[in-house]
Protein backbone atom coordinates (compact mmCIF):
# COMPACT_ATOMS: atom_id res chain seq x y z
CA UNK A 1 0.00 0.00 0.00
CA UNK A 2 2.92 2.31 -0.08
CA UNK A 3 1.47 3.31 -3.35
CA UNK A 4 -1.19 5.25 -1.65
CA UNK A 5 -1.25 8.53 -0.62
CA UNK A 6 -3.93 9.65 2.26
CA UNK A 7 -4.59 13.69 2.80
CA UNK A 8 -7.00 15.71 4.96
CA UNK A 9 -10.08 17.18 3.44
CA UNK A 10 -9.44 20.71 2.91
CA UNK A 11 -11.07 23.31 0.34
CA UNK A 12 -7.81 22.74 -1.95
CA UNK A 13 -9.47 19.31 -2.51
CA UNK A 14 -13.10 19.60 -2.34
CA UNK A 15 -13.46 18.74 -5.86
CA UNK A 16 -11.25 15.58 -5.43
CA UNK A 17 -14.08 14.50 -2.87
CA UNK A 18 -17.02 15.64 -5.31
CA UNK A 19 -15.25 13.39 -8.07
CA UNK A 20 -15.02 10.51 -5.46
CA UNK A 21 -18.64 10.57 -4.13
CA UNK A 22 -19.74 11.02 -7.89
CA UNK A 23 -17.56 8.50 -9.07
CA UNK A 24 -17.14 4.89 -8.48
CA UNK A 25 -17.38 4.82 -4.82
CA UNK A 26 -20.86 3.78 -5.40
CA UNK A 27 -21.01 1.78 -7.73
CA UNK A 28 -22.17 -1.33 -6.17
CA UNK A 29 -24.63 0.55 -3.40
CA UNK A 30 -25.86 3.40 -5.43
CA UNK A 31 -28.90 4.21 -2.70
CA UNK A 32 -26.34 5.73 -0.59
CA UNK A 33 -24.78 8.45 -3.12
CA UNK A 34 -26.99 11.52 -2.04
CA UNK A 35 -25.43 11.31 0.85
CA UNK A 36 -21.99 13.10 0.32
CA UNK A 37 -21.12 12.65 4.00
CA UNK A 38 -23.62 14.72 5.25
CA UNK A 39 -25.62 12.58 7.16
CA UNK A 40 -24.05 12.98 10.40
CA UNK A 41 -23.69 16.64 10.22
CA UNK A 42 -27.41 17.12 9.59
CA UNK A 43 -29.59 16.89 13.03
CA UNK A 44 -32.88 15.74 12.04
CA UNK A 45 -32.92 12.39 10.91
CA UNK A 46 -36.64 12.03 10.83
CA UNK A 47 -36.30 14.21 7.94
CA UNK A 48 -33.21 12.82 5.96
CA UNK A 49 -34.99 10.69 3.81
CA UNK A 50 -36.68 13.86 2.18
CA UNK A 51 -33.32 15.16 1.06
CA UNK A 52 -32.05 15.42 -2.07
CA UNK A 53 -28.24 14.85 -3.44
CA UNK A 54 -28.10 17.92 -4.76
CA UNK A 55 -28.68 19.72 -1.20
CA UNK A 56 -26.53 17.67 0.49
CA UNK A 57 -23.57 18.23 -2.28
CA UNK A 58 -23.96 22.12 -1.88
CA UNK A 59 -24.33 22.05 2.36
CA UNK A 60 -21.10 19.42 2.71
CA UNK A 61 -19.16 22.12 -0.01
CA UNK A 62 -20.11 24.71 1.86
CA UNK A 63 -18.79 23.04 5.21
CA UNK A 64 -14.92 22.17 3.47
CA UNK A 65 -15.01 25.37 2.10
CA UNK A 66 -15.24 26.93 5.54
CA UNK A 67 -12.77 24.23 7.13
CA UNK A 68 -15.79 22.94 9.31
CA UNK A 69 -15.98 19.28 7.50
CA UNK A 70 -13.02 17.10 8.59
CA UNK A 71 -12.12 13.58 7.25
CA UNK A 72 -9.18 12.01 5.38
CA UNK A 73 -8.71 11.15 1.63
CA UNK A 74 -7.30 8.15 0.02
CA UNK A 75 -5.69 8.36 -3.49
CA UNK A 76 -3.97 5.76 -5.85
CA UNK A 77 -2.38 7.23 -9.24
CA UNK A 78 -3.80 10.40 -8.55
CA UNK A 79 -7.23 9.82 -7.71
CA UNK A 80 -9.58 9.14 -4.93
CA UNK A 81 -10.09 6.03 -3.92
CA UNK A 82 -11.00 6.02 -0.67
CA UNK A 83 -12.41 8.18 2.41
CA UNK A 84 -13.04 8.34 6.47
CA UNK A 85 -15.32 10.87 7.92
CA UNK A 86 -13.33 11.59 10.73
CA UNK A 87 -14.37 14.67 12.97
CA UNK A 88 -14.43 16.04 16.65
CA UNK A 89 -17.49 15.36 18.35
CA UNK A 90 -18.89 18.70 18.93
CA UNK A 91 -18.83 18.96 14.98
CA UNK A 92 -21.35 16.27 14.47
CA UNK A 93 -25.18 17.45 14.72
CA UNK A 94 -26.71 14.00 14.51
CA UNK A 95 -26.57 11.12 17.09
CA UNK A 96 -26.23 13.47 19.79
CA UNK A 97 -22.43 13.69 19.61
CA UNK A 98 -22.18 17.24 20.23
CA UNK A 99 -23.84 16.49 23.78
CA UNK A 100 -21.72 13.70 25.24
CA UNK A 101 -19.04 14.07 27.99
CA UNK A 102 -15.98 15.12 27.04
CA UNK A 103 -17.40 16.24 22.95
CA UNK A 104 -14.72 19.44 23.74
CA UNK A 105 -12.24 16.46 23.58
CA UNK A 106 -12.87 13.78 21.94
CA UNK A 107 -13.35 12.36 17.84
CA UNK A 108 -14.94 10.21 16.15
CA UNK A 109 -14.90 8.26 12.43
CA UNK A 110 -17.99 8.14 11.66
CA UNK A 111 -18.17 6.12 8.38
CA UNK A 112 -15.67 4.68 5.67
CA UNK A 113 -16.09 4.50 1.95
CA UNK A 114 -13.69 2.80 0.01
CA UNK A 115 -13.85 2.62 -4.05
CA UNK A 116 -14.95 -1.07 -4.96
CA UNK A 117 -12.27 -1.98 -6.78
CA UNK A 118 -9.82 -1.06 -3.61
CA UNK A 119 -11.69 -2.80 -0.98
CA UNK A 120 -10.18 -5.33 1.48
CA UNK A 121 -6.49 -4.20 0.97
CA UNK A 122 -5.81 -2.16 4.03
CA UNK A 123 -7.25 1.65 2.22
CA UNK A 124 -9.81 1.32 5.33
CA UNK A 125 -6.88 1.18 7.72
CA UNK A 126 -4.68 3.82 6.28
CA UNK A 127 -7.36 5.82 6.18
CA UNK A 128 -7.92 4.93 10.09
CA UNK A 129 -4.41 5.85 11.35
CA UNK A 130 -4.39 9.31 9.25
CA UNK A 131 -7.84 10.42 10.70
CA UNK A 132 -6.21 9.28 14.48
CA UNK A 133 -3.28 11.36 13.32
CA UNK A 134 -5.59 14.26 11.77
CA UNK A 135 -8.01 14.10 15.40
CA UNK A 136 -4.67 14.62 17.56
CA UNK A 137 -3.32 17.44 15.69
CA UNK A 138 -6.78 19.06 16.43
CA UNK A 139 -6.17 18.78 19.93
CA UNK A 140 -8.46 15.73 20.71
CA UNK A 141 -7.36 13.46 23.38
CA UNK A 142 -9.53 10.70 22.80
CA UNK A 143 -10.95 8.77 19.39
CA UNK A 144 -14.02 6.94 19.12
CA UNK A 145 -15.87 4.59 16.95
CA UNK A 146 -19.14 2.67 16.29
CA UNK A 147 -18.48 -0.79 14.40
CA UNK A 148 -21.29 -2.99 14.10
CA UNK A 149 -21.05 -6.21 16.25
CA UNK A 150 -20.23 -9.47 14.22
CA UNK A 151 -24.20 -10.34 13.04
CA UNK A 152 -25.20 -14.28 13.05
CA UNK A 153 -25.11 -16.11 9.99
CA UNK A 154 -27.91 -15.43 7.23
CA UNK A 155 -29.20 -12.11 9.19
CA UNK A 156 -29.68 -10.29 6.02
CA UNK A 157 -30.32 -7.11 7.95
CA UNK A 158 -28.42 -5.26 6.72
CA UNK A 159 -26.10 -5.86 3.26
CA UNK A 160 -21.95 -6.09 3.42
CA UNK A 161 -21.03 -2.81 2.67
CA UNK A 162 -23.81 -1.68 6.01
CA UNK A 163 -22.14 -4.14 8.01
CA UNK A 164 -19.07 -2.41 7.51
CA UNK A 165 -19.26 1.24 6.80
CA UNK A 166 -18.43 2.47 10.18
CA UNK A 167 -15.25 0.38 10.30
CA UNK A 168 -14.51 -2.93 11.25
CA UNK A 169 -13.74 -4.39 15.27
CA UNK A 170 -10.95 -5.94 14.33
CA UNK A 171 -9.50 -3.14 12.18
CA UNK A 172 -9.82 -1.07 15.44
CA UNK A 173 -8.40 -3.37 18.00
CA UNK A 174 -5.57 -3.92 15.79
CA UNK A 175 -5.27 -0.13 15.96
CA UNK A 176 -4.84 -0.02 19.64
CA UNK A 177 -8.49 0.72 20.44
CA UNK A 178 -10.30 -0.65 23.10
CA UNK A 179 -13.98 -1.77 23.70
CA UNK A 180 -16.08 0.37 25.97
CA UNK A 181 -19.65 -1.08 25.87
CA UNK A 182 -22.03 -2.12 23.54
CA UNK A 183 -25.06 -0.22 22.38
CA UNK A 184 -27.58 -2.82 20.89
CA UNK A 185 -25.58 -3.71 17.29
CA UNK A 186 -22.64 -1.61 17.79
CA UNK A 187 -19.98 -1.46 20.08
CA UNK A 188 -18.17 1.43 21.22
CA UNK A 189 -14.40 1.68 21.00
CA UNK A 190 -12.28 4.01 22.22
CA UNK A 191 -8.36 4.96 21.61
CA UNK A 192 -6.35 7.91 23.82
CA UNK A 193 -4.35 9.90 21.71
CA UNK A 194 -3.15 12.73 24.09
Amino acid sequence: MSAIEVKRLSPEIAGDFIAFFEGGAFNDNPHWASCYCYFNHFPYSDHWSARKAEVNRAAKLDLIRDGRAHGVLAYLDGHPIGWCHAAPRAELAHGGYKDMPDSARGGVTVCYVIDPKHRRKGVATLLLHEAVDMLRDMGMTFVEAHPLKELPAGDARLSAEARSYHGTLAMYLGAGFEKVREDGDFITVRRRIG
